[in-house]
């Protein structure tokens, strides 16, 4: 459980989550989690929108402390609505991470991310150098 804390502390600022070290660090998640695979998936099936579970994960807590320490607390129907908005934009597919947790009621935190995707021979897939962080 400490390595857990630990991991998120590593992404603070000042006692805050910095959203580009935790961009950073999902993205590193990402492709050791083999979520590559998944994403290539919904790709293939046409998905326009990609949604991931992120519960119970170190990553997920560090969205859950970002979308609350920033006041980015949003619906999921907001969530969803703005990343339908954003279908339009080439090059991405928006990805929407959601975190679920019950403790006297349930909760549902969301943000959405844009997931770099290229066409290879009228193909969509995953633009994995840019995942990675290059160009």
């Amino acid at each position: 459980m400490r390595s857990f804390f630990h991991k998120v502390s590593k992404l603070e600022i000042n006692g805050y989550v910095d959203f580009g070290k935790l961009e950073e660090e999902f993205r590193k998640y990402f492709l050791d989690t083999n979520l590559v695979d998944k994403i290539n998936k919904g790709i293939e099936q046409n998905a326009k929108i990609l949604f991931f579970n992120l519960s119970y994960t170190y990553v997920g807590f560090a969205f859950e402390r970002y979308i609350v320490e920033s006041g980015k607390r949003t619906s999921l129907q907001k969530c969803l609505y703005d990343s339908i908005q954003e279908l339009s934009e080439v090059g991405f597919l928006p990805l929407v991470l959601y975190l679920s947790r019950v403790n006297i009621k349930h909760n549902l935190e969301s943000i959405y991310l844009k997931v770099p995707v290229k066409i290879e021979q009228d193909r969509i897939e995953l633009d994995r150098a840019s995942m990675q962080g290059y160009k």
